[in-house]
C-alpha cells in the first residue's frame, strides 16, 4: 500500500524524468502530498477522484491510479532531501495512536500518582532531615569560631 510519502517520492522522481510543464506540475504534486488531509489510497479506495487533492489535475490522479493499481513500491532509496519526512496525513494517524495509548494508560498513571506523592514526601523528609544534621554540626563550629574571633 503507497502511503503519501510514497506517492511523492514517485512524483518527485517522475519529475526528474519530465520536462517544462509536466516537471513543474509533477513538483508541485510531490511537495503537496506531504500536506494531503487523507492518505491518497484511502480516497481512492472509497472511488473519489483523486483531483480533490489539491495540485492533482487528471494527468496526475491518472500516473497516481496506475502506480496504485501496480501496487508501486520504491526500489530505490529515497532522495537525501525527502528522507525522514512524514505526510500530514500519517502524523495525524501517529498522534491519534499515541491518544489512544495515552487514555489506557490514565489508569494506571493515577495509581502510581499516589505512590509518586508518597516518594516525594520520602525523598523531602530525608533531605530536611540531612540538613538539620549538616545545621548541628555545623552549628557549634560557627560559634566556636565566633568565640574565638572576639578573644583575639
Amino acid at each position: 500500500m503507497l502511503s503519501n510519502t510514497d506517492v511523492a517520492e514517485l512524483l518527485a522522481r517522475q519529475a526528474e524524468r519530465e520536462s517544462g510543464i509536466l516537471s513543474r506540475a509533477f513538483r508541485r504534486a510531490a511537495r503537496s502530498a506531504f500536506l494531503w488531509p487523507e492518505e491518497v489510497t484511502a480516497v481512492a479506495a472509497q472511488n473519489r477522484s483523486l483531483t480533490e487533492l489539491r495540485a492533482i489535475g487528471p494527468f496526475i490522479e491518472r500516473q497516481i491510479q496506475r502506480w496504485i493499481d501496480k501496487h508501486a513500491r520504491l526500489r530505490q532509496t529515497v532522495a537525501a532531501i525527502r528522507k525522514d519526512f512524514i505526510s500530514l496525513a500519517e502524523a495525524r494517524q501517529l498522534l491519534t495512536r499515541k491518544k489512544a495509548c495515552d487514555e489506557s494508560k490514565v489508569h494506571l498513571s493515577t495509581n502510581r500518582a499516589d505512590e509518586t506523592n508518597v516518594t516525594g514526601r520520602r525523598i523531602k523528609r530525608a533531605l530536611a532531615v540531612r540538613i538539620l544534621l549538616w545545621a548541628a554540626l555545623l552549628l557549634p563550629i560557627v560559634i566556636l569560631i565566633f568565640l574565638l574571633r572576639g578573644c583575639t
